[in-house]
């Protein structure tokens, strides 16, 4: 069985575009989160509502185009180039590039501020022949269910190191100075060393830097696993043990009509964990 499933935003998704994305090919699967955009003509969020920010927000977003890009290129690099499982490496860095010319028709030069750059991270990869030939970048990622449940495996978080950290920084998101900062010194930032650790983070915005924060791997799968992609909206979700068990229920239309109502539960019992863009790809393996 194989099972997609993209939900917007379930507290502001009437006021915003959806910046997910995902796309599926011949045993190869995407997942993609666009990196959300900053309001036009509004600099300084210091006090505003987020409806009043999501009404100046950009309609036609870069961060959706970049999600979206991203995904179909992946796949058409794994198609044109076979044999797939040893691309998926070139694939990351095609689509990356694809982005890149992306900026440049629509950005230029970035500001990281209302001008920034286009961008998205991913989780992405192939099944074939019991092994998982994965990508990731960023809080997007890629985990392994064993037959009973259980994580067996899971892709690491490109965001962790970099949140521990800014817990340690002065600045305020709200202040453009503050997101200028992280932006710009932080983002595909591999020489930003604390303490011998990069406390940096990637992100698909075209930068050639992108590929140092990019994680590849090959993984088994046996019969009866199953293997997520998803978008940091589910990052909490995949660990609750009645997720899996909806997803391992049966056909796709009994587990869509188990799933988006319990998805929607969630959501509406604690929005800060569970009802942001949520996006995911599960495969059963045979």
């Amino acid at each position: 069985m194989v099972f997609s499933l993209s939900l917007p935003n379930s507290k502001y998704g009437h006021l915003m575009p959806h910046e997910d994305a995902l796309a599926l090919g011949e045993n190869a699967y995407v997942v993609a989160d666009g990196i959300a955009r900053d309001p036009i003509g509004i600099k300084d969020f210091t006090g505003k509502s987020m409806e009043e920010l999501l009404e100046s927000y950009p309609k036609d977003s870069g961060a959706a185009l970049a999600a979206e890009l991203f995904c179909r290129r992946f796949l058409k690099e794994l198609s044109e180039h076979p044999p797939y499982q040893k691309n998926v490496q070139a694939a990351f860095t095609a689509s990356n590039t694809a982005i890149a010319k992306l900026n440049r028709q629509r950005v230029g030069v970035t500001d990281y501020l209302v001008n920034d750059y286009c961008g998205c991270v991913a989780a992405a990869g192939m099944i074939e022949d019991g092994l998982l030939h994965w990508g990731s970048i960023g809080d997007s990622g890629v985990i392994i269910y064993d037959n009973t449940g259980q994580i067996r495996w899971r892709s690491p978080d490109g965001m962790a190191t970099f949140a521990a950290y800014a817990n340690k920084l002065k600045y305020d998101w709200n202040k453009p100075e503050g997101r200028k900062l992280i932006r710009s010194r932080f983002r595909n930032n591999p020489n930003m060393i604390v303490d011998d650790v990069c406390v940096s983070y990637g992100a698909l915005t075209g930068e050639d830097p992108a590929k140092r924060f990019m994680n590849f791997g090959v993984e088994p799968v046996e019969r009866g696993e199953m293997v997520l992609f998803y978008t940091d909206g589910l990052k909490q979700v995949v660990e609750l043990p009645e997720f899996w068990q909806i997803l391992k229920s049966g056909a796709e239309p009994r587990v869509k009509a188990t799933l988006l109502p319990y998805l929607e539960q969630l959501a509406k019992a604690d929005y800060e964990r569970y009802g942001k863009e949520r996006t995911l790809i599960a495969v059963s393996a045979e």
